[in-house]
């Protein structure tokens, strides 16, 4: 499996206005592989934009591109851009692309604390497999929040947008199914998991990253017993070899 060029993310709030926000966000290269043609989709108030990067990111270096979010209607308070990172990486003799899921914070018109707190379990699928999304409130008292659940374009899941009622004490735990559609056996997927509260004045906003462990090829267990078989055979006849050559020379000897 091809290394894959890992992303890392810093966001900032550019500018504001009534009219729009702007989100710088800056893209480290933590290689081991240059990273090109990056593109960087991010969600904000409900609404999709889109940036690229022109030419390559070397291992090491760090650029940035703008994204311009109207404004509108937009509830105060602490945010989640979601983002989705697609990009590609050359080495010798191969090419590999990939969808890297990525958010960063920002504050608009007021600062919220988070609503919940929320944990990831393990997660591992061949052609599907299961996310637990557990819930539990931060502050003591009850929320309701949307849940979204945000993958790379190889993976999907399901429930990917869910309102969740959160008691004050204890937890909740929210099933999410997941389904391989082309990742690359054996490789890590990231998952991102958003839940928001817009019940008062603030919007309050957590978040938790995961990942989810794509099973190996069952296409090479065949393969592979095949070739055990082969040897096995192998290792037979040759026994057989020798106990005849043991027999004659015992017979000749006699």
């Amino acid at each position: 499996m091809l290394a894959e060029a890992r992303l890392e993310i810093a966001g900032v709030v550019q500018s504001a206005s009534e009219e729009a926000v702007e989100i710088r966000v800056d893209l480290t290269n933590r290689g081991p592989q240059a990273a090109d043609e990056i593109k960087v989709a991010g969600s904000l108030f409900d609404r999709d934009e889109e940036g690229r990067l022109d030419g390559a990111l070397a291992v090491g270096a760090t650029r940035g591109v703008t994204l311009r979010f109207p404004a509108g209607e937009a509830v105060p308070g602490t945010h989640a851009v979601a983002l989705m990172l697609d990009y590609r990486t050359v080495a010798p003799g191969s090419v590999a692309t990939f969808s890297q899921p990525a958010w960063v914070l920002v504050a608009f018109g007021g600062h919220g604390e988070p609503p919940v707190k929320i944990r990831l379990s393990d997660a591992r699928l061949d052609v599907a497999g299961r996310l637990d999304v557990a819930l539990e409130s931060a502050d003591g008292a009850a929320h309701s929040v949307r849940v979204t659940v945000t993958t790379p374009r190889v993976l999907r899941a399901s429930p990917v947008d869910r309102v969740v009622q959160v008691p004050a004490r204890g937890s909740v735990t929210l099933p999410v199914e997941l389904f391989r559609v082309d990742a690359p056996w054996g490789s890590r997927q990231g998952l991102l998991v958003v839940a928001r509260d817009d019940s008062g004045p603030l919007r309050r906003t957590a978040v938790a990253a995961g990942s989810a462990q794509v099973g190996a090829d069952p296409a090479r267990l065949p393969r592979l017993r095949r070739a055990l078989i082969g040897v096995a055979c192998l290792l037979l006849a040759g026994a057989v070899a020798a106990e005849v050559a043991r027999r004659r020379a015992t017979s000749a000897a006699v």
